[in-house]
């Protein structure tokens, strides 16, 4: 009798294994694109993105990014944008662009801001020469002073002459004196970084020029850097939080200068393949994530115009140009800054009544959203994100229209309308991404389990776990893993359980290419 209970299972899973297999369900794909709004840029940003796309033909999602990071780059330290009188936060915006090898990511991201840029910043430390060849002159005499003293104390203190004590307190004193009016040292304009640590981003941001970017266009070089280690990922995700928020930057050294900083303006432009997108949501068990840095970028990831870019031959309207020197003269704006430490104090942008209004109902249309059951609820991460981001592009297009003296302006209704319009893309763009990459993390660990059945036959569920992914869905978190893809398996009907041994549907070898 007290058998009977595993005989009873046998006996039903026998039943089942002989009633014929049902077909099996496609497995998930992923979700449909939704068209950019390309129409509501403003028209110098549209009328750059159509001279480019007309010849180099690429998705215009990708154009639209790059023109994107490039104004954020180019204006961030002329204002913040104040969504009330408590909220008050950085221009800067994160972009995130996901293609495949030969979708002229580097020639879209060229044309739309980054080589007028790098020529701005260039033709910025040229006219800075003279200055900062003075600041290191004094800065290297001050190190002289400052050394000297120190070398006299020391000898002083050992001379053991009877005025020795009193000689070593002047020196101090003149010591104390020196350290309280330590000159800066030189600062060059670097604005963009790429291959960096963690700790060499803090202190570039930190001592360095107080307005930058994390830009890569081979942003594998970012994700394979000793600063995307597990280790490390964690401290490079804080310090891009922290950036995006305009947070205090803080190292405290024995080896090298200590630094307090604030009043820094970041952009950050990275492009890169999907499967470096893939590994960058792995590092760190999926820190990119779980820290909100990833919730933090406008995400985009195109579907492909190869096979349809046919040769057109070019024909400018100039339209690149005029993009390209508005950039410079956004660029070119003085910073605002304070002279000790060069902490950006820009002026606050406000909105318009109208603009004030529109930004609200998109906030609330979006908090409505990640409620449980809602579209966005399983994206609570990015929804937080979404009205920041609407605020921000809302004062980077505002600046776009009205050059510098549009800090004396509000933004209105017409630039905060295009902002919601294209973050609430982002949004959706972000749901279709990163849910993707979660199906399809689910579907290769279902379709590696239906392999692994298919290799000796059957299998029990403990073989499972030695056979697939022998990383991947080993250890606590690998076992939920390893169950959630056998229940896909499962439910689609691609194999099935047979008191505890998992049989393959006859079908499977060839549905796994499906």
């Amino acid at each position: 009798m007290a058998d009977l209970p595993s005989r009873a299972r046998r006996i039903v899973a026998d039943a089942a294994a002989s009633q014929p297999w049902r077909d099996p369900m496609p497995w998930p794909t992923s979700t449909t694109a939704v068209p950019y709004p390309v129409d509501v840029l403003p028209a110098p940003m549209r009328a750059a993105i159509d001279e480019h796309r007309a010849v180099a033909q690429q998705p215009v999602e990708l154009m639209a990014c790059s023109t994107l990071a490039a104004l954020s780059l180019a204006a961030q330290h002329i204002a913040d944008v104040g969504r009330d009188e408590r909220l008050v936060g950085p221009i800067g915006i994160y972009t995130l662009a996901i293609a495949e090898s030969g979708e002229r990511k580097s020639t879209g991201d060229k044309a739309m801001g980054a080589t007028a840029l790098r020529a701005g910043a260039d033709e910025l430390a040229v006219a800075m020469r003279p200055k900062l060849a003075s600041q290191a002159a004094t800065r290297a005499a001050w190190d002289e002073r400052v050394a000297g003293l120190r070398s006299a104390i020391k000898r002083t203190a050992a001379s053991g002459k009877k005025d020795s004590a009193s000689t070593v307190e002047r020196f101090r004193s003149e010591l104390e004196t020196l350290e309280r009016s330590r000159p800066r040292s030189p600062c060059w304009p670097r604005l963009f970084l790429e291959d960096v640590t963690p700790e060499a981003l803090k202190a570039e941001m930190g001592l360095g020029w107080p307005s930058g970017g994390l830009w890569s266009d081979e942003g594998g070089i970012v994700v394979g850097s000793r600063g995307m280690g597990d280790d490390a990922a964690l401290a490079m995700f804080a310090t891009l939080n922290r950036l995006w928020d305009g947070g205090q930057l803080q190292t405290d050294r024995r080896t090298m200068e200590s630094y307090r900083a604030t009043g820094r303006r970041f952009t950050a432009c990275l492009m890169m393949q999907p499967a470096v997108f893939e590994r960058l949501t792995r590092v760190a068990g999926g820190a990119a994530r779980s820290s909100g840095t990833l919730a933090r970028f406008l995400i985009v990831c195109p579907v492909s115009t190869a096979g349809t870019r046919f040769y057109v031959a070019p024909s400018r309207t100039d339209a690149g140009g005029r993009w390209a020197a508005r950039l410079r003269e956004l660029l070119m704006v003085p910073l605002p800054t304070t002279a000790a430490d060069l902490a950006l104090t820009p002026p606050v942008l406000h909105f318009t009544a109208e603009a004030a209004e529109i930004w609200r109902a998109f906030h609330d249309a979006v908090e409505r959203d990640l409620r449980e059951g809602e579209r966005l609820a399983e994206l609570r991460d990015v929804g937080s994100k979404g009205a920041d981001n609407a605020a921000r592009i809302a004062a980077l297009f505002h600046l776009l229209e009205h050059g510098p003296g549009g800090v004396d302006q509000p933004i209105d209704g017409q630039a905060m309308t295009a902002a919601t319009q294209i973050a609430g893309w982002h949004l959706l763009e972000a749901k279709r991404v990163l849910n993707e990459t979660e199906m399809d993390d689910a579907v290769r660990d279902a379709k590696a389990v239906v392999r692994c059945c298919l290799d000796a036959g059957t299998r029990t569920r403990e073989r499972v776990a030695q056979y697939v992914g022998r990383r991947r869905l080993r250890g606590r978190e690998g076992r939920q893993r390893r169950d959630d893809a056998i229940g896909l398996a499962l439910d689609l009907g691609w194999i099935r359980d047979r008191d505890g041994v998992l049989e393959p549907h006859p079908d499977a070898a060839a549905g796994l290419d499906r």
